[in-house]
């Protein structure tokens, strides 16, 4: 960008140049004021092609956005249903149990599987397994070994290649992308956090009781934290949580999780 600057008052020298050298000839013909009006256009240039140059170059790499919602809106599949279908029945409390079942179309054909894209290789390939209520299960493997598209798949972040997956007896793929990731919560290694305040960070649909908020901080053990801000629940939350320590974020996304 700075050598273009370079080239282009370059440009404008010898524009004013040529300008200059004309306003000489033409010495008898040329009034005074159309002279100077010349030479301070001429000089202005530089400004103008500089000006010219940088709004071009940005409107080129913000095209890049415009480019890229362009092709998601044409070749990305769009998600399932966003509200659960009439004639599926979804208890309203579910889930209450958290039993998670993994199996396939058939249940004597124990294979479930997950393809990220239709050539790509299988994310995850012939897996079954049954989580009960209340147990805590541990994912163990390298890098790559499917850990993460086990979340996924219970989130239907990506459609499944085949099988089905039970929570508490309600098969996911007949419920609603709102119900279904409402129902749920996860706790990220970096806790997320956004600005607003406690109450909105805890209970962002405004479903909860002030009773039910601070039994979830009592739980997490920042009940003592809260009470003694200035504004406890309304107290603010800056963009990221960060006026709340590492440990105190990941707290409030366990309360929040223990709200869902």
């Amino acid at each position: 960008m700075r050598w273009l600057a370079v080239w282009l008052d370059l440009l404008v020298v010898m524009i004013t140049s040529i300008v200059a050298f004309f306003i000489v000839i033409l010495t008898g013909t040329l009034s005074p004021a159309d002279a100077g009006m010349a030479l301070a256009f001429a000089v202005q240039m530089s400004g103008i092609f500089q000006f010219a140059v940088r709004t071009q170059t940005e409107l080129e790499a913000k095209m890049t956005s415009v480019e890229r919602v362009a092709y998601y809106s044409e070749n990305i599949q769009a998600e399932g249903d966003w509200e659960t279908k009439k004639g599926v029945d979804v208890p309203k409390e579910w889930p209450q149990n958290g039993q998670i079942d993994f199996q396939s179309e058939w249940k004597k054909f124990l294979l479930f599987r997950l393809r990220y894209r239709p050539k790509y290789p299988l994310a995850l390939n012939d897996v079954t397994f049954e989580i009960k209520p209340k147990e805590k299960i541990g994912v163990i493997g390298r890098t790559g070994s499917g850990k993460s598209s086990l979340g996924n798949v219970l989130y239907r972040l990506y459609p499944l290649t085949w099988g089905r997956i039970f929570i508490d007896g309600v098969d996911i793929a007949t419920i609603g992308l709102h119900r279904l990731r409402r129902a749920m919560s996860v706790i990220p290694q970096d806790p997320v956090l956004f600005a607003g305040t406690i109450r909105s960070n805890l209970d962002p649909n405004n479903v909860f009781t002030d009773s039910e908020l601070w039994t979830a901080l009592e739980r997490t053990y920042l009940k003592p934290l809260i009470t003694n801000l200035d504004k406890k629940l309304e107290a603010e939350v800056n963009s990221g949580g960060e006026n709340f320590s590492v440990g105190e974020r990941q707290l409030l996304c366990l309360a929040r999780a223990l709200l869902t």
